[in-house]
């Protein structure tokens, strides 16, 4: 009988197999390049997966009542597409944000056979577990927490996904979303992010000008998400806790 240090060794060199393989499978084709506001995804089963190399996209959500909901926003690194590789209902278009440059494993190019490999297979569910967990995590502070602590946990969890691509090395980065995008993702008014943020920039915690995010005291920004849920055990391999490098 294997011991827990076997198996989460197991685990782990499943992942990094199947991470290594999705990463050769991704650099076949030649990357894309996509303009800002252009739909990426379309609603409907998912027919390719896409990795973003550069640039940001979001899935939103248009409700009833004029709103948005915004339900993921996608960094460099980030893996689009794969919830609908295993759920057959219509999924949430994504759109870009940015310009965007992507590379791109459709159904033409071998997708379901490529699904097949088990370590792959693995590997997916890993990265989409994890999804799932940040999501609830943002569910649970969009519905009890304060602003402060919304807006405190958004730019920190921003910053240490550009920080573990290699994309930034300081405490500064490019944030492309309107105050109104910032409150579809967090639900909160506009004029409420504003309020948050001029007071993040009052007290020498964040400054956020023309969509550039300066941390001034990221030890304070830490204790203001200090009331984000706590989650259960950790990965085993948490260093591939974002998609491809």
């Amino acid at each position: 009988m294997q011991s827990g240090t076997s198996v989460e060794a197991s685990v782990a060199d499943a992942l990094a197999l199947g991470r290594r393989k999705l990463t050769s499978a991704f650099s076949v084709s030649p990357p894309r390049s996509i303009d800002s506001g252009e739909l990426l995804t379309a609603p409907g089963p998912g027919r390719a997966i896409f990795r973003l190399c550069a640039g940001w996209a979001n899935r939103y959500w248009r409700l009833s009542n004029d709103r948005t909901a915004v339900l993921d926003i996608y960094l460099p690194g980030d893996l689009i597409g794969l919830d609908a590789l295993f759920v057959n209902q219509q999924q949430r278009p994504v759109w870009t944000l940015t310009f965007a440059t992507l590379e791109v494993i459709s159904a033409e190019d071998g997708l379901l056979d490529l699904m097949a490999d088990s370590s792959i297979a693995v590997y997916i569910c890993w990265l989409l577990g994890h999804r799932q967990r940040d999501t609830y995590r943002r569910l649970v502070a969009n519905a009890h927490f304060e602003p402060e602590t919304r807006l405190a946990m958004m730019i920190l969890d921003f910053h240490v996904r550009l920080r573990r691509q290699r994309l930034i090395t300081g405490s500064s980065f490019h944030l492309p979303l309107t105050q109104t995008q910032t409150g579809d993702y967090l639900s909160l008014r506009a004029a409420d992010v504003n309020r948050v943020l001029q007071s993040f920039h009052d007290e020498r915690v964040v400054n956020v000008e023309r969509n550039w995010v300066t941390i001034f005291d990221i030890e304070r920004l830490k204790r203001l998400a200090r009331s984000q849920p706590v989650l259960t055990q950790s990965s085993p391999v948490t260093e591939t806790a974002n998609p491809i490098s």
